[in-house]
């Protein structure tokens, strides 16, 4: 399995803009991808489960949570 956490606000591409590109071009159902961002808007968190977004966390995030979510959600809790 492979896991990919990035941000919405990125220099060259957005965030979500990278998901569905990830989606689309590498066609692996297989990826998970989680958001870790200051965005919080429902929107854009609609468009990112709509791209394939496994798990939103936003920052400042408290650290503990944000592990035992990746961790869940890779199927190591």
């Amino acid at each position: 399995m492979k896991l990919v956490i990035c941000d919405v606000n990125m220099p060259n591409i957005d965030g979500l803009t990278m998901v569905e590109k990830v989606r689309k071009e590498l066609n692996n159902p297989t990826v998970q991808i989680i958001m870790l961002t200051t965005e919080n808007a429902p929107a854009m968190k609609e468009r990112g489960r709509a791209a394939g977004v496994k798990g939103w966390i936003v920052k400042p995030f408290n650290g503990p949570a944000a592990i035992g979510s990746i961790k869940k959600l890779v199927g190591v809790a």
